[in-house]
C-alpha cells in the first residue's frame, strides 16, 4: 500500500512540473507575442462624438433638439496578440505599413498629411454648408499635388511625389474634385494626359488608365493626391475645431451641423441621433473614406440612431452594423432629403 501511495506521489508530482512547464512556456509565448511586432497597424472602433461643440457659425443657432456625431477609428502598430485578436473580430481590421502609409511617409510625415486633409475638409464644408443655405462662399486652391505614387498603378515612373497637377486633358484642376470628378468620367484604360508643374516646369505626361484599388471600374491613376493651398473665401465667420481628430472624414457631419446652425428656424435633426463619415468635395459630393465598418460600430456602441455612409461604403458599413439604420448618400442632397423625411 505504501508502494502505491509513493508511486501516485511521484505521478502526481510529474503532472505538476509538466503543467508547470506548459504554464511556462504559455507565458513565455504570450510575453514574446506582446513584445514582437507583427508587420501589421491595426484600426478598431473610437468614438462617436458630437459636433454641435466643435462647430460655431456666426449668427447661427445651437438650439437643436437632436444631435450629428463624427466617428473615429482608433490605429496602432500590432503586436501578435493584437494581430491574433483582429483575426476574430470582424470590427478590427489589419493593414501592413505599405497599405497604411504613403510611400516614402513615416508616421510623423503621415499625421502632418492627415491634419492638412482635415484643414481642407473643414474649408469645404464651410463653403458648402453655406451654399446650401443660399450664402456666396468660394472654395479655391492652386492646383493638386501629388502626395503619393503607388507602384502598381501607371503613374508610377512618370507621376513624383510634389508634382502639381494643374489639368487633365486640357481641363483645368485648380482643386482635388476638379481632378477626381473628371476621372469619374473616364473609362478603364482610357488615355488621359496631366498637365504637371515640376521643378520651375511644365511637363505634359500621358497616362493609361486602371482600375481603381477600391472600386472596379471606376478609372484611376492609383495617385494620392491634396489640394496645392487650400483657401476660402467666406462672408460669414465658421470656425471648426475638431481637436486631436485629422483626416477628411468628418466632412459631411460638419456641412450638416453648418446648415443646421444657419437654418435658425428648422432642426434639421428633428430629435434624433444622427451619426455619419464621409468626405465632402466643394460641389457637395460625398466621397468614400477608410475604416467604415470600425465607424459604424463606434456609432452603435454609443446608441446612435442612423448611419449616414457614402454609398461606394455601403457594404464595409454592411459588415458590422446590426442594429443602427445605414443611409447610403452620394452627396449633400441627399443626405437633406433624407433628414426632411425624417420630420415626416
Amino acid at each position: 500500500m505504501d508502494q502505491i501511495k509513493f508511486q501516485g506521489h511521484r505521478a502526481i508530482s510529474r503532472i505538476r512540473r509538466r503543467l508547470g512547464i506548459i504554464v511556462g512556456f504559455l507565458i513565455l509565448l504570450t510575453l514574446v507575442a506582446y513584445k514582437v511586432p507583427s508587420g501589421y497597424y491595426a484600426f478598431f472602433p473610437g468614438d462617436a462624438v458630437p459636433v454641435t461643440a466643435m462647430v460655431n457659425v456666426e449668427g447661427g443657432t445651437k438650439d437643436a433638439q437632436g444631435r450629428f456625431y463624427m466617428t473615429t477609428i482608433s490605429a496602432r502598430e500590432a503586436n501578435f496578440l493584437v494581430y491574433l485578436y483582429a483575426k476574430l473580430d470582424a470590427r478590427v481590421d489589419l493593414k501592413t505599413r505599405e497599405e497604411y502609409l504613403p510611400k516614402g511617409m513615416d508616421t510623423a510625415e503621415h499625421n502632418k498629411y492627415l491634419r492638412r486633409l482635415m484643414d481642407e475638409s473643414r474649408a469645404a464644408a464651410a463653403v458648402v454648408g453655406l451654399r446650401a443655405m443660399g450664402i456666396d462662399a468660394k472654395f479655391t486652391g492652386e492646383g493638386v499635388r501629388v502626395v503619393e505614387v503607388m507602384s502598381d498603378g501607371p503613374a508610377n515612373g512618370k507621376l513624383q511625389q510634389g508634382d502639381v497637377i494643374s489639368a487633365v486633358d486640357g481641363v483645368t484642376t485648380k482643386v482635388v474634385e476638379d481632378l477626381t470628378n473628371y476621372m469619374g468620367r473616364v473609362k478603364v484604360s482610357d488615355t488621359v494626359t496631366f498637365t504637371v508643374r515640376r521643378g520651375g516646369q511644365e511637363l505634359s505626361i500621358p497616362l493609361t488608365t486602371v482600375d481603381h484599388p477600391t472600386q472596379k471600374g471606376r478609372a484611376a491613376a492609383r495617385i494620392t493626391i491634396e489640394t496645392e493651398k487650400p483657401g476660402v473665401s467666406l462672408p460669414v465667420r465658421v470656425e471648426i475645431d475638431p481637436g486631436n481628430v485629422t483626416g477628411p472624414s468628418a466632412g459631411l457631419m460638419f456641412t450638416l451641423e453648418i446648415i443646421n446652425q444657419v437654418d435658425t428656424k428648422h432642426d434639421i435633426t428633428h430629435g434624433k441621433r444622427i451619426a455619419g463619415t464621409g468626405t465632402i468635395s466643394p460641389s457637395g459630393t460625398v466621397g468614400p473614406v477608410g475604416g467604415t465598418p470600425q465607424k459604424v460600430a463606434a456609432a452603435e456602441r454609443a446608441g446612435v440612431e442612423y448611419f449616414l455612409v457614402p454609398a461606394s461604403n455601403l457594404s464595409e458599413a454592411q459588415r458590422t452594423a446590426r442594429r443602427i439604420k445605414l443611409v447610403p448618400v452620394a452627396n449633400v442632397a441627399e443626405a437633406l432629403s433624407f433628414l426632411e423625411k425624417l420630420g415626416n
